[in-house]
């Protein structure tokens, strides 16, 4: 995040708890750094904020090279195999991812963020 970011600092936020006897388990992990944007147009082709969301989520997409680019996509894929999802706010965009694949996806504009903020929740099992 923090290298991504281009800040010295970010936020954690993590919380357990039961839905109708079954353990659950949310976190958030967030910065207000330059965003997806501005970060993933260093090396794709990133005309806004909602299709740098889009372009977060896949496998193996990143502005750090080849060997980059799992984690946003496998924490999705862990959300989802869970029962869960993922959220994302960057700039004036936000999206939902609610099955491994990214399908599903949703975006619209949801005012001007500073940064990004990525939430996931899942199932514990």
């Amino acid at each position: 995040m923090l290298e991504h970011s281009e800040r010295t600092h970010g936020f954690l936020a993590l919380q357990q708890y039961k839905v109708d006897g079954q353990q659950q388990v949310a976190f958030a992990v967030g910065d207000s750094g330059v965003g997806l944007r501005t970060t993933l147009a260093r090396s794709n082709r990133c005309p806004d904020d909602a299709a740098a969301i889009d372009l977060a989520v896949q496998r193996r997409v990143s502005s750090k090279g080849p060997d980059a680019g799992l984690g946003i996509n496998s924490v999705a894929g862990i959300a989802c195999a869970r029962d869960g999802n993922l959220r994302l706010w960057s700039g004036q965009a936000f999206g939902i991812v609610t099955s491994p694949a990214g399908a599903g996806s949703k975006r619209s504009p949801k005012g001007h963020m500073h940064g990004t903020v990525v939430h996931a929740r899942m199932r514990v099992r």
